[in-house]
C-alpha cells in the first residue's frame, strides 16, 4: 500500500473532480490531465517531478531521472 504524506502542503492547488457524487464522475486520467493543464505543467512533469517522487518507489524515480517510461 502507498503512503502520501498529508500533512505536508502541495504546491498544486485544490481542483474539484468534475462530476463529484454523481456516476458521471471524472476519471482520475482526465483529473490529472486537467490538473496539469490548470498548472501550466505536462502530465510527465506532474508524475516525474510531484507524484513519482512522493511514492518513495525508487525504480519510478530512476526510469523518470533517465527520461524513461516505467509503465510501459
Amino acid at each position: 500500500m502507498i503512503e502520501i504524506n498529508l500533512d505536508s502542503r502541495s504546491d498544486l492547488y485544490s481542483i474539484e473532480p468534475i462530476g463529484l457524487q454523481t456516476e458521471l464522475v471524472e476519471s482520475l486520467s482526465s483529473y490529472l490531465i486537467r490538473v496539469a493543464y490548470e498548472h501550466n505543467i505536462s502530465v510527465g512533469h506532474l508524475f516525474n517531478k510531484m507524484i513519482f517522487p512522493e511514492m518513495n518507489k525508487g525504480y519510478l524515480e530512476r526510469a523518470s531521472a533517465y527520461g524513461g517510461e516505467p509503465f510501459l
